[in-house]
């Protein structure tokens, strides 16, 4: 905040300056509401000779909005996107913008956080700043982002198909924190309510217009709190006798409470030292009595009935209401005894119930000042944030929280509401951490299965490429055990007489031949490469079809790298072995992109399965794509690959052959 006014001001939208064609633009920031920001802009229709007023033109295109007291850009207001406009007659036209926190509600996050595998251990405010970071273009880091600590952390955070902004607004719920963008810096801000800016004072005779109008409000003045909803566990007993004792029956015993745990004797004697036994119903097979708690009865089974006139005695557990009264001695001094009495069923455990009345207490023990500032130059400031106001001519000097800001265009002075700091009740660490623990007992218990699908097409590179078919076959004496006659041992049979058996293993009778089982081998050859559609396409990023090369075949680059006199020839990339046509291949057509392509001469080859023929093949284009064409004459079925020879140094990235 400094002490000049800022009557100057500047708003482009998609960088283009429209300042010359404004008539105002007001920003109001009010607690409680969307934590996305937004400013209302107006403007005459003027603004058509530079912007044309349509969807595609404006919407979504970046506006931002600065003012300053020195220069028209000191410090940035607003930083955003344009939501929607709308034509005011024939003279003006209004924009609705959003700030870029309004980007977040156009990403979808599908992801499971766990404290045990992911990196943020469960800590809220890491878990906020990876959905920004790695979900949106925003930044959110240790700058923006107040550490929230290892107390309150989730076990499993699951987004299911859900906006960042929405999952970034139920954390900043859970801990009662403010989540806003600051468009100064630039950053996603994560920060308690109340959190202090210390470098804002205001002050009277210093930044404040005239003085403010105090309101000393006692109508939520409390000093005494009784908390009604915290359990204790509680035993008691309770005699009777059947026929004599209300509710005592030779059926049933009724009880004045909800039993948690049970022990019956039941006599004719008084006092009765007979222990029943306990049972669970359609469940245990023999005993004498069960429970139903939550209509507080004991009922005998079917294979026990007492007498009309025994004694019972019901010793059990409850859950016995403890509530909780807490007071503040001084203020019930300075204003009097203000009692109150609060409900708050989901406090079941005694210590939560005095953390809740102690922090309540604490909280409306004083009257609540409040006030509607006007200062000079709000640009450090936001809703839910502490500031230090001095007002000496009331002797106030204290923090406030800031309710509302207001600021406008043209320039007269910046309001804020500023309040007593009294959280409200959701705001109690004792209610952050049991709604922490709600989550962590809901996303523990759901195992719907997540998935996400995310397109990686600029590094991968998917093709019908070719289909190779390989024969293997046995060649030389090599032994085939069941074979007709590579399976024979000795002459015809396993062995000739019965002292010269073949005996694996021994050293004698398990030789075969003098050093090996055959002389032969597995022999493999290819007897077809049929390419997809009959169109060969080479991108050098593997070496399938690589035969030699005085050159680099750079599989890294994707390209083939000739100097002067220097060659490559690839292998065959069609063949059809068993083909009874002997030219297979009549045509061939070719398709050439690279650099200094008119210095390479190409060539096709026909292999006859003894030598290679090669014909040169007459290209044109330019240096940069050539393409050409070769009917072929020679026995090609055994295959057909492709030649370079380069003149100067030249480069092919990309070579397509088709034939037929």
């Amino acid at each position: 905040m400094t002490d000049g006014k800022p009557t100057l001001t500047k708003v482009t939208i998609n960088s283009i300056d429209i300042t010359n064609y404004l008539m105002s633009w007001q920003k109001t920031d009010t607690e409680g509401s969307d934590n996305i920001r937004s400013i209302s802009i107006v403007v005459n229709r003027g603004i058509e000779d530079i912007i044309t007023l349509d969807s595609s033109s404006l919407i979504l295109k970046e506006v931002v909005v600065t003012r300053g007291d020195v220069t028209s850009t000191d410090y940035i207001i607003f930083k955003g996107v344009l939501k929607d406009f709308t034509l005011v007659g024939n003279s003006l036209v209004m924009f609705n913008c959003m700030d870029k926190l309004y980007l977040t509600t156009k990403n979808l996050i599908t992801y499971s956080f766990d404290k045990d595998i992911d990196t943020e251990a469960g800590v809220i405010s890491e878990i906020l700043k990876t959905l920004i970071n790695d979900w949106t273009n925003l930044t959110a880091d240790a700058t923006s982002v107040q550490d929230s600590g290892t107390i309150n952390i989730l076990d499993k955070w699951i987004c299911k198909a859900e906006t960042v902004y929405d999952k970034c607004k139920k954390l900043s719920e859970i801990l009662s924190w403010l989540f806003y963008y600051n468009p100064e810096d630039d950053r996603v801000h994560f920060e308690p309510k109340g959190f202090t800016n210390n470098s804002t004072v205001v002050q009277n005779t210093v930044n404040i217009v005239e003085a403010p109008k105090w309101k000393i409000d006692e109508s939520l003045l409390y000093n005494k709190i009784r908390v009604d909803g915290a359990m204790q566990e509680a035993s008691t007993i309770e005699t009777g006798r059947i026929g004599t004792t209300g509710g005592y029956t030779t059926t049933s015993i009724t009880l004045l409470q909800k039993p948690l745990t049970t022990r019956v004797l039941c006599a004719a004697a008084n006092p009765p030292t007979t222990e029943k036994v306990f049972g669970i119903q359609n469940s245990t097979s023999s005993y004498d009595y069960y429970v139903d708690s939550e209509n507080k009865k004991v009922y005998w089974s079917a294979t026990f009935t007492p007498g009309a006139s025994d004694y019972v005695i019901v010793e059990y557990t409850y859950m016995k209401p403890t509530p909780i009264i807490y007071s503040d001695i001084d203020s019930i001094t300075s204003y009097g005894e203000k009692y109150i009495a609060k409900i708050k069923d989901e406090l079941k455990d005694v210590a939560d119930a005095e953390l809740f009345a102690k922090q309540y207490v604490a909280d409306h023990k004083n009257p609540i000042l409040s006030t509607e500032i006007k200062v000079i130059n709000i640009k450090d400031m936001d809703v839910g944030q502490s500031i230090r106001v001095i007002d000496s001519t009331n002797n106030i000097d204290a923090l406030f929280k800031i309710a509302k800001i207001d600021m406008e265009y043209p320039y007269k002075f910046d309001k804020i509401f500023v309040t007593s700091d009294i959280l409200e009740e959701a705001d109690y660490d004792v209610m952050i951490s049991r709604r922490v623990k709600q989550l962590e007992i809901k996303d523990r218990n759901d195992f719907e299965t997540l998935i996400e699908v995310k397109d990686f097409y600029d590094n991968i590179i998917a093709e019908d490429r070719y289909l190779q078919f390989d024969h293997s076959y046995v060649g030389g004496l090599t032994l085939i055990f069941d074979h007709p006659t590579m399976g024979i041992l000795d002459t015809g049979i396993m062995y000739d007489v019965s002292d010269t058996g073949f005996v694996f293993g021994s050293d004698v009778y398990g030789i075969i031949s003098i050093n090996t089982l055959g002389d032969g081998q597995i022999q493999t050859f290819t007897e077809g490469i049929y390419q997809s559609d009959s169109k060969y396409v080479e991108l050098f990023y593997d070496n399938d079809f690589k035969s030699s090369t005085t050159g680099t075949w750079n599989t890294t680059d994707g390209q083939l790298e000739l100097a002067n006199t220097q060659l490559a020839i690839s292998k065959s990339f069609a063949l059809d072995v068993n083909n009874t046509i002997d030219i297979k291949y009549s045509t061939v057509g070719f398709n050439i992109t690279g650099t200094a392509l008119d210095k390479l001469t190409f060539y096709i080859g026909e292999y006859n399965n003894s030598i290679i023929t090669y014909t040169e093949i007459t290209t044109t284009g330019t240096t940069t794509n050539r393409t050409g064409n070769l009917n072929l004459t020679n026995t090609n079925k055994f295959g057909i690959n492709w030649k370079v020879v380069a003149t100067d140094t030249s480069t092919i990235t990309k070579l397509i052959i088709t034939y037929t």
